[in-house]
């Protein structure tokens, strides 16, 4: 009997170590975003979900990678079916640790998403208002947060670049916070200083630069975004942005 016991309790520690724990799943989730595998990425956060419904990185990671698959599909049902998913599990990571900085992040992420699939122009309004609270949000909570200064540049970009019809038809429809290029650079300093390769961030410069009419500027910063290195996938849709803004100057 005492050998039965020692033999069940040896089968279920050796069960137990070699059984994979949330955050290992989720460690394998990051590889694969690195190899820009962001299917593969999806698939890991997913069951890193299933092993822990509360784990805050596979959930924001599961809603980033639902966001940037879904934004490179080409049918708007497709598109609005994941961003519906990216919506649910942000909104469930955000509600487990809403003084998180990359939970803001991702609300943030998921609701600019929703800015481009939405029919009504006050519904866009009220999705890239919330863009913007979430932004200021992260970056309080966590000042080094790259991407987010990043983002919350080209939010700033795109608001102080709408044509005045479009100021007053946003206006007319409840408003906007006010968004200004010297906003747009301090932000994209902001995100200059933490990493200097940052490829959306270079692209976005070169934009506001570009919209301020220092072309020396806009080359320098776009000709570095084309030599950055490719760190996620969307990456390359930057880099042939960069190319084809290039191209136009």
């Amino acid at each position: 009997m005492k050998k039965y016991i020692i033999s069940v309790l040896l089968i279920c520690f050796y069960f137990t170590a070699t059984s994979t724990s949330p955050n290992e799943t989720v460690r394998k989730g990051k590889a694969a975003e690195k190899t820009l595998n962001e299917n593969a990425a999806l698939k890991l956060y997913l069951k890193a979900i299933k092993q822990n419904p509360n784990n805050i990185e596979a959930l924001t990671g599961a809603a980033m990678m639902y966001s940037n698959i879904g934004s490179r599909q080409s049918k708007s049902s497709s598109k609005t079916a994941y961003y519906k998913k990216a919506m649910t599990i942000a909104k469930k990571a955000f509600q487990l640790k809403p003084s998180d900085a990359h939970t803001n992040f991702t609300m943030a992420v998921v609701h600019g998403r929703e800015v481009y699939v939405r029919a009504l122009p006050k519904t866009k309004i009220s999705y890239s208002a919330k863009m913007k609270k979430y932004l200021d949000r992260a970056v309080k909570l966590n000042p080094n947060h790259k991407d987010a200064w990043t983002l919350l540049g080209l939010w700033h970009y795109e608001r102080a670049t709408i044509t005045a019809v479009e100021k007053r038809f946003v206006k007319l429809l409840g408003g906007l916070p006010n968004g200004t290029l010297s906003r747009a650079t301090y932000c994209l300093n902001k995100c200059y200083q933490l990493d200097k390769y940052h490829i959306m961030n270079l692209l976005t410069m070169g934009k506001v630069f570009r919209s301020l009419g220092k072309i020396d500027q806009t080359k320098l910063y776009w000709k570095k975004g084309l030599s950055a290195k490719v760190v996620r996938l969307d990456d390359k849709i930057y880099k042939q942005e960069i190319m084809r803004r290039l191209g136009q100057l």
